[in-house]
């Protein structure tokens, strides 16, 4: 149990123990989810304001900035969770590290994303500016999200999955109702929405960190040392390979279709790859969780929050697979028209991809739990071979559907890698994670 919500669960015996814990699943839960309704409707937004060319323009800046931002932070953001998580680091050593990372890393990965735009001739260099501002905002977004869930402030944590989705959904309303929105305004909400949710996140973690100082009263600060940001960037090194073949494969997508396809085509494909998105909020913030219980758990019960997370996920993992593949089709029609009707058949294939998806993010969240991250980079890899050539083939036939299938069947690949990689590391698992 960890510090920060430990006296108030003291002595209220095992139920009031499972009905707070019960209480903030079931918040992670209804967070993930509004912030994949506001996911839904920001979509719907920008394909009804920006039109199938738009979206495709659109689609290609944020495609490359998102890879960008998750290969900037280097595995960190991971790392974060297990070292916040550890009572005897100094919060205020955790916080410089987030703050000098995203400032340097995160204007080398922004100078980077420039000298990219320009040598691929990008449709509105502006754009391409501003989008390269957001790019240390967001890092230092996502390290400080790590931060909170790391300290176990799960409450707060909670509001900042929805917190940046939201701001950027309500500046995009602004734009829309007081001009037009076009793609300079839609990667102008982007940065506002960036650097706001950096700057409320950080009052969060603050408070949360002087929270967690008064709980341990019994230890003395004299005993709390500041982290060594070597140790942060060692272990997050071990899941940059890993990383760098998720999010490849995760995007590769889109960005072959940005190489092969008109605009008209990526913008249609953004939506369907969009609506099979929108529940991704769910996806990593249980995944998050799980990963963040199992860092936290006892010696003699780790296996068993494994499992007990393990079917949890996996029931939430189908239901959202088998509803949205039968309901995509009616929510095309209904929502975004006849303009991207050929987005259906790419989404209910995405969606069915969900379920094979969520089986290795469970098996990910293990494997960082217990200290064999080196796992998850060989199952990542394998998936990232075996899918690419598939992908870069169909996109280069304009075949939105074969796009789809091809990165389902690397979601496949990469479920059924993980799982025989981690079943050969069962039996030299240690009964808690090492972190405990």
């Amino acid at each position: 149990m960890n510090l920060l919500h430990g006296a108030s669960t003291q002595g209220r015996g095992a139920f009031g123990f499972l009905r707070h814990h019960a209480g903030r699943a079931s918040g992670t839960l209804v967070a993930s989810l509004f912030a994949g309704g506001i996911a839904f409707v920001t979509a719907v937004v920008l394909a009804r304001g920006l039109g199938p060319e738009g979206r495709g323009a659109l689609a290609a800046l944020m495609v490359v900035a998102t890879l960008v931002i998750r290969f900037a932070l280097l595995g960190t953001d991971e790392a974060l969770v297990r070292v916040a998580a550890q009572p005897r680091y100094t919060q205020s050593s955790l916080l410089r590290f987030s703050v000098r990372f995203a400032l340097a890393i995160g204007g080398l990965a922004a100078a980077l994303f420039v000298v990219y735009e320009v040598l691929a001739d990008s449709e509105d260099l502006v754009a391409a500016l501003i989008v390269a501002i957001a790019i240390p905002a967001s890092i230092y977004h996502v390290l400080l999200r790590s931060h909170l869930l790391g300290v176990g402030a799960v409450s707060w944590w909670n509001l900042t999955i929805w917190l940046q989705p939201a701001l950027y959904f309500a500046t995009l309303v602004a734009f829309t109702l007081t001009s037009s929105l076009e793609l300079r305004t839609a990667v102008a909400s982007f940065l506002g929405s960036s650097v706001v949710a950096a700057g409320i996140t950080l009052v969060w973690v603050r408070r949360a960190a002087t929270m967690r100082t008064r709980a341990a009263h019994g230890q003395d600060a004299a005993e709390r040392e500041d982290v060594d940001p070597r140790a942060i960037v060692s272990f997050g090194s071990k899941l940059v390979g890993g990383r760098i073949a998720s999010e490849v494969g995760g995007r590769l997508d889109l960005l072959a279709l940005s190489w092969f396809a008109s605009l008209d085509q990526l913008g249609v494909y953004a939506v369907a790859s969009g609506l099979a998105i929108a529940p991704g909020g769910v996806l990593q913030a249980q995944a998050n969780l799980s990963y963040s219980r199992m860092s936290r758990s006892g010696p003699d019960d780790f296996r068993a929050v494994c499992r007990r997370e393990g079917r949890r996920l996996a029931a939430l993992y189908l239901s959202i697979a088998v509803v949205g593949a039968l309901a995509i089709g009616l929510v095309v029609d209904v929502v975004f028209g006849d303009d991207f009707a050929d987005a259906t058949a790419p989404a209910r294939i995405l969606f069915l991809g969900v379920a094979p998806f969520g089986l290795t993010m469970y098996q990910s969240a293990k494997a960082k739990a217990v200290g064999v991250p080196g796992v998850i980079t060989i199952a990542e890899v394998i998936a990232l071979a075996a899918a690419a050539p598939l992908i870069v083939y169909a996109a280069s036939q304009e075949s939105l559907e074969g796009t789809a299938a091809a990165v389902a069947f690397g979601y496949c690949v990469g479920a059924v890698g993980i799982s025989l990689l981690m079943r050969r590391e069962r039996d030299r698992l240690p009964e808690s994670a090492p972190s405990s």
